[in-house]
């Protein structure tokens, strides 16, 4: 019973590539389809598919999340040798 409402309070977010997002804004602005019926039809979460049509309506274009980066070494030289200092005076 715990481990259903695990999986039942952890959220998937999935990643809409961008043609999708290019053929939700199609039905939505040229052929005039509602925003509920697009994301139907192209296996789209309503919200995800509200999301994309605010964005492209407040930026006027689809714009795409940034993800991944550059993620930079937490632990540098200084710190590294401060924590081996401390190490050395508690060995426990």
């Amino acid at each position: 019973m715990e481990n259903e409402n695990d999986q039942i309070s952890q959220q998937c977010y999935e990643k809409i590539n961008l043609t999708k997002n290019i053929l939700l804004a199609d039905l939505v602005f040229k052929e005039s389809t509602i925003i509920k019926e697009a994301a139907l039809l192209l296996n789209i979460k309503y919200s995800s598919a509200r999301t994309i049509i605010s964005k492209i309506h407040k930026y006027g274009r689809i714009v795409e999340k940034k993800r991944g980066g550059n993620n930079p070494n937490k632990l540098t030289d200084v710190n590294l040798g401060e924590m081996e200092e401390l190490i050395e005076c508690n060995p426990k």
